[in-house]
């Protein structure tokens, strides 16, 4: 195993300088935007991550806007008490670490609700001297590199996927140092070859480490859970867990039980980083209820549906797919159908013994005014329009949305009058949700359907 650290008072020792504390009425919140300049530091006048992070005071806040922030090569260094989170938990921050870059907590920081992407050889991030990092989405992307350095302190509610050869999502390894770290309702995924999830050891000859993980899924190609010690004492306290290959001493394992052992987990799309659970995987509902836990997952969801999930994720079931009635005191609003854009359909034949002249009608399909789709509370509305000539069936039929890259679709059946608009809400399971809102960041497309009597209208638009 690769430990080339040293305790963390000697790792962590070079940084940022900082100022001294001031008191706690001095405590400031600081913006910071991927586009931030200057030093206001302000809502309406943001800055850079780096400023914000290095002018920050104890007890500071700094609040990242969402967006691709320019990479980090070198050590970030949060001061004593500050909490650095992203101003929402949808769309996210997005900080890469390349180099050297990293994070590094060393206090009774807080780092939450931002994805972190380290291409560097080190880790995005280290946690020590108490600190935590919550609903964290931490990625590294090269060979060796580790996601996480974790000691004295916690990962909680958070995803670490490792995907370089040889890498590690996790790894706790003091060199003479005694820490004690916490790792709760986390996923940790190791998928290149070699790659460890977590990696739990003593290097020193004296010296200790305690894991205690709850809740949590372990899955690494070359091992799940490794332990070592050069001679100080390795504990891992393992509750409720999913993991199944090891590697080190048994007295190294402590079951507190409860845990999953050759019951791989499900993910919805593990190789493009989707690691939201599958209903029939068996981590759903078989975790440990505790205070511990906290109210909200990776997501920013509930955190206990029925009985806390073991992972990160907590699995909402998705709605059921319904028909949102028509409001009857309200008509709708007529509309004008430009006959160029929505042409009267030919007269169809007569039926055998129908009166002279009657045409047999049928509905239509309905008109998409919309060119953005609106998406809230788990919904994507469209502004649909039948038009005048529909009379006198007026138009039903389906609205189908074919999310982007594997997202699946969601739909909607609909019935306007004739000459009237109205808004259609398709409800959308929370990792369609997701999809169709990184499409809509990314500039890419989403397919809408729009079909009666077996007449599919296609139709692209942004969303």
């Amino acid at each position: 195993m690769r430990c080339p650290f040293a305790a963390p008072a000697a790792v962590l020792a070079a940084g940022v300088a900082l100022a001294a504390a001031p008191s706690p009425s001095s405590a400031a919140v600081r913006h910071a935007d991927p586009a931030g300049a200057g030093t206001a530091c302000s809502v309406v006048a943001p800055c850079a991550l780096t400023t914000a992070v290095g002018s920050a005071m104890p007890a500071d806040e700094v609040v990242l806007a969402a967006g691709q922030y320019p990479p980090l090569t070198s050590d970030l260094a949060a001061v004593s008490a500050l909490d650095v989170h992203g101003a929402s938990r949808s769309p996210r921050a997005v900080v890469t670490l390349s180099g050297a870059g990293r994070f590094r907590l060393d206090g009774d920081e807080r780092l939450s609700d931002v994805d972190l992407v380290t291409t560097g050889s080190g880790a995005a991030v280290t946690i020590s001297g108490g600190a935590t990092v919550e609903r964290v989405r931490i990625t590294a992307t090269t060979s060796g590199a580790r996601g996480a350095e974790l000691y004295t302190g916690a990962l909680l509610d958070s995803t670490v996927r490792a995907v370089g050869t040889s890498s590690v999502a996790v790894q706790t390894a003091p060199n003479g140092a005694t820490v004690t770290a916490t790792i709760r309702n986390a996923t940790l995924v190791a998928s290149g070859t070699g790659a460890v999830a977590y990696s739990a050891a003593a290097v020193g000859a004296s010296g200790s480490t305690t894991a205690n993980v709850t809740n949590t899924i372990l899955q690494g190609a070359a091992t799940d859970l490794a332990t070592a010690s050069g001679g100080g004492a390795v504990a891992v306290n393992l509750s409720h867990d999913n993991f199944t290959t090891t590697t080190g001493a048994a007295a190294h394992r402590h079951d507190l039980g409860g845990n999953q052992s050759g019951m791989p987990p499900l993910f919805a799309d593990p190789a493009a980083g989707d690691l939201h659970e599958l209903a029939a995987s068996p981590t759903v509902d078989a975790g440990i209820d505790a205070d511990a836990n906290g109210s909200l997952d990776v997501d920013g969801d509930a955190r206990r549906i029925a009985t806390t999930d073991i992972g990160a994720d907590e699995r909402v079931p998705p709605p059921p797919v319904v028909v949102d009635p028509a409001p009857t005191p309200d008509p709708g609003t007529p509309v004008t159908d430009p006959p160029a854009a929505d042409p009267a359909p030919p007269t169809p034949p007569a039926r055998v013994g129908a009166a002279p002249g009657r045409a047999v009608s049928k509905p239509r399909a309905a008109r998409l005014v919309s060119r953005r789709v609106r998406v809230r509370a788990h919904r994507a509305e469209l502004l649909l329009a039948c038009p005048a000539t529909a009379i006198p069936a007026g138009c039903s039929g389906r609205v189908v949305l074919r999310l982007p890259h594997g997202g699946g679709s969601a739909a909607v059946a609909y019935r306007l009058p004739a000459n009237v608009q109205r808004r259609v809400r398709v409800r959308l399971a929370r990792s369609q949700e997701a999809r169709l809102r990184r499409a809509g960041r990314s500039g890419l497309r989403v397919r809408v359907t729009l079909a009666a009597a077996g007449a599919p209208l296609l139709v692209t638009l942004r969303r």
